[in-house]
């Protein structure tokens, strides 16, 4: 028994909490009608409350590049069936960069074909015909790598975006649902070409003041790995920028959202392999100041892109993300506390290989989540939802994706630290182990239980064993 019991408290123990039955959905797949692989999803939804999700496909380049949208909505009963609707002008590989719904109950989807910025749009009645998208290419010419679209209800869009060479940061925006666009703002420029930036991201607070704009660099002594986390805020509404602050460290992928006591966060991966796997940190002033970068979900790990946030009707913060636990990839949920992250609930079975996530809450709280799983040219979008505890608000009533509800009254951080101004050369950087560390996870009760029994055991056996000696 006492053997028994033993190897019980050796079992390894997981670092994750399960969700309950019924809590989350069980897993299905948008996309197994199509051939694949099926890529980085993105969702959003309508005024009458249906979800409309894309992602990328391989249909028509023979290298096996995506290089078609593929889109799929769900009318609360059923999801149609996937069609492509858009295909790269030269049916060459094609990134996707935010998908939102707009006022008009349109639907505008940034990508990058042809190496250059797309902005498509469609009625939201008529996105399963791929004749109805109307697409504009932005800036001709300009020649791009990464983009990410933000939209401010009811009428203003912004977009960052990496040049091609990944050797500049850009922003632009639009006060006119995307008919006009201001001129192109370079917010970080390459030093010397030996840094790369990858993965730009932007939040903004309810009003549209506050901007702020995340994103990694990829430096040449690392061959092009990502070398940590840049990041530039502007409190004019994107017309002038701070000097972009650098934080070193070898993240990638970061990401940006405020919460509904007004605290922006950012979260971010670590290098693949790092026990110490995700970062966090967050701003009671609107980005002026931050705390120490902090260890968040530590033995999650892996460069699955970036996490993604949603905002329930009592203004609760939650975050996807993929992750590799116990060998695979896996997908999690968290949610802010206040002042910590909860312990993340695994959301994706079985499933291997699950990273590119996205997520969107309808209803006030109903929290929908896409991502994609599988790897060698298998790869399939798969689907799950969940209910929160906070209360379901009236169609057209929900908070648009990406921003806050108004703050309400919180205590700053205890701990703030400015950001550092200016990188070294990755051999110059800090090491990760000389950064705050903070873990969500306790000791269950019954395993300290557990070993109170098992110390008091050892003491009865050590001293029968020594008894027995002395009457021998």
């Amino acid at each position: 028994m006492f053997a028994m019991i033993l190897g019980w408290f050796w079992l390894p123990r997981p670092i994750v909490s399960m969700a309950d039955d019924g809590e989350w959905t069980p897993p299905i797949s948008l996309s197994s009608e199509v051939a694949g692989p099926s890529l980085r999803p993105n969702i959003t939804y309508d005024s009458s409350g249906r979800l409309h999700v894309v992602w990328v496909e391989s249909s028509y380049d023979d290298r096996g590049v995506a290089d078609a949208v593929y889109y799929s909505s769900f009318d609360g009963t059923n999801w149609s069936f996937p069609v492509d609707v858009l295909v790269s002008p030269d049916q060459t590989r094609l990134t996707t960069g935010e998908f939102v719904t707009l006022v008009t109950d349109e639907l505008a989807l940034l990508w990058v074909g042809a190496d250059e910025l797309q902005l498509s749009v469609v009625n939201a009645d008529d996105a399963q015909r791929a004749g109805a998208w109307h697409t504009t290419t932005l800036f001709p010419g300009l020649l791009v790598g990464d983009g990410f679209m933000a939209y401010l209800p009811p009428t203003t869009l912004y977009i960052v975006f990496s040049d091609v060479t990944g050797e500049e940061v850009r922003f632009t925006a639009s006060s006119d649902l995307g008919n006009s666009w201001t001129e192109p703002l370079t917010v970080w420029k390459s030093p010397g070409g030996d840094f790369r930036a990858s993965d730009p991201r932007l939040c903004t607070d309810g009003a549209g003041q506050f901007l702020h704009l995340v994103w990694h660099e990829n430096a040449r002594e690392l061959n092009w790995d990502p070398n940590g986390i840049w990041y530039a805020r502007s409190s004019d509404g994107g017309h002038k920028w701070s000097e972009p602050s650098f934080l070193s460290n070898r993240g990638s992928s970061p990401n940006c959202a405020y919460d509904g006591m007004g605290a922006l966060h950012m979260l971010w991966n670590n290098a693949v392999g790092s026990p110490d796997g995700r970062y966090h940190r967050w701003s009671m002033d609107d980005g002026a100041t931050w705390t120490a970068p902090a260890v968040v979900f530590p033995g999650l790990s892996g460069r699955t892109r970036m996490p993604v946030f949603g905002l329930d009707s009592e203004g609760e913060l939650y975050v996807l993300t993929g992750a590799s636990y116990e060998g695979e990839t896996r997908m999690f949920v968290s949610h802010w506390q206040g002042d910590s992250w909860a312990s993340p609930e695994l959301i994706s079975g079985n499933l291997p290989s699950n990273e590119g996530p996205d997520l969107v809450v309808t209803s006030g709280n109903k929290l929908n989540a896409v991502w994609h799983y599988g790897e060698e040219g298998l790869s399939e979008i798969w689907f799950a939802t969940a209910l929160t505890d906070a209360p379901t608000v009236p169609l057209g009533s929900e908070l648009p994706p990406h921003i806050r509800p108004t703050p309400r009254p919180a205590e700053r951080p205890t701990s703030i630290a400015e950001t550092v101004s200016s990188p070294g050369s990755p051999q110059q950087l800090p090491s990760i182990d000389t950064l705050q560390t903070k873990s969500n996870l306790t000791i269950p009760p019954v395993i300290v239980n557990f070993l109170v029994i098992l110390g008091l055991l050892v003491v009865v056996v050590a001293w029968r064993i020594t008894r027995w000696r002395r009457l021998r």
